[in-house]
C-alpha cells in the first residue's frame, strides 16, 4: 500500500511539473509580465488538458455459470437441461493512467466561486486475474479494462488572489471491457477447448473530491485534484454460444489523482 501511494505521489509531481514546463514554453512573456500580487478574476470559461493515475477495486457478486458441460471440458449433453453452478464473490485491484480534456465555467462572487465542469479521459485502468472454479476446474482467466472515465460536476470554492481552493461533486461515468476465458480441467490436465468471450458496458455513479488551482498568468491556470468515484452494480451476461454462459454483477470504486493545465477565457 505504501509503495502504491508513493507511485501516485511521484506521478502527481511529474504531471504538475510537466504542466508548468509546458506553460513556460508557450507563455514566457505572459509569465514574465504577470503582476506579482494583483487580484485575479476567475469568472469565465476554461478548457484544458488533464492527466493522472487511478486505482481502486472491482467487485463481482452473484457469480454463476450455466452449461451443458462444454465449459467444463466435457460433452455438452452431460447436463440436460443445462446446469447452473454458483461461485463466490470476488474483489480485484485495478490501476492505470488516464489522459483527457476538460471544459467548464466559473463565476466568482466576492471571495467565493461556483462553477460547473465536465471532463473525459482515455487510458487503460486494468485488472487481471487467473483462478480455479474448484480443485477439478475449470480454469478462469479474466481481464477488465476501464478505457473511458469521465464526470460532470459542480465546483464550489474560495479564492485568495491567484489561489482557488474548491470542493467538487457530481455524476461520474465509465466504459469498460470485460474478457473471460474458460478452460476445463486443471492447469496440469486441461479438458476440451478453451472458450473466450467479452462484454462491454457503461457504468454511471457519483464523483466527489476537491483540489487547488493556481493562476499562472492572465488566461492560464494549473491545478491538482483528487476524486473518489463509486459506480453502481451492473449485470454482466457473457455468452459462449452453445457452450453456455456466465453471469455476474459488477461494481467499481476508483480513486483518481490528476493534474491539469487550463486556458481561461
Amino acid at each position: 500500500m505504501r509503495s502504491q501511494f508513493k507511485s501516485v505521489f511521484l506521478s502527481l509531481c511529474m504531471l504538475w511539473s510537466a504542466a508548468a514546463y509546458a506553460t513556460d514554453l508557450r507563455l514566457p512573456t505572459a509569465l514574465q509580465n504577470a503582476p506579482p500580487s494583483s487580484s485575479t478574476d476567475w469568472t469565465g470559461f476554461h478548457i484544458g488538458l488533464i492527466g493522472g493515475h487511478a486505482w481502486g477495486d472491482l467487485t463481482t457478486t452473484n457469480n454463476s455459470m450455466t452449461t451443458g458441460g462444454a465449459l467444463l471440458g466435457i460433452t455438452n449433453t452431460a447436463f440436460v437441461p443445462p446446469a447452473t453452478f454458483t461461485g463466490p464473490d470476488a474483489k480485484y485491484s485495478t490501476s492505470g493512467n488516464l489522459l483527457g480534456l476538460e471544459i467548464g465555467y466559473d463565476k466568482q462572487i466576492g471571495s467565493g466561486l461556483i462553477g460547473i465542469e465536465t471532463d473525459l479521459m482515455w487510458g487503460a485502468v486494468t485488472s487481471q486475474s487467473n483462478y480455479s472454479g474448484s480443485d477439478a476446474g475449470p480454469q478462469y482467466a479474466s481481464k477488465t479494462t476501464i478505457d473511458v472515465l469521465g464526470s460532470t460536476r459542480v465546483r464550489v470554492g474560495w479564492v485568495y488572489d491567484r489561489v482557488l481552493l474548491y470542493g467538487t461533486g457530481g455524476v461520474a461515468y465509465l466504459h469498460n471491457v470485460s474478457e473471460l476465458g474458460i478452460q476445463g480441467g486443471t492447469p496440469e490436465v486441461p479438458l476440451g477447448p478453451s472458450h473466450q468471450a467479452s462484454q462491454e458496458a457503461w457504468h454511471v455513479g457519483y464523483a466527489a473530491g476537491g483540489g487547488v488551482e493556481y493562476s499562472l498568468a492572465p488566461g492560464w491556470s494549473t491545478k491538482v485534484e483528487y476524486l473518489y468515484t463509486d459506480f453502481g452494480k451492473r449485470d454482466y451476461d457473457i455468452g459462449y454460444g452453445a457452450a453456455g454462459s456466465v453471469h455476474s454483477e459488477g461494481k467499481a470504486a476508483l480513486n483518481l489523482v490528476r493534474a491539469g493545465l487550463n486556458k481561461r477565457f
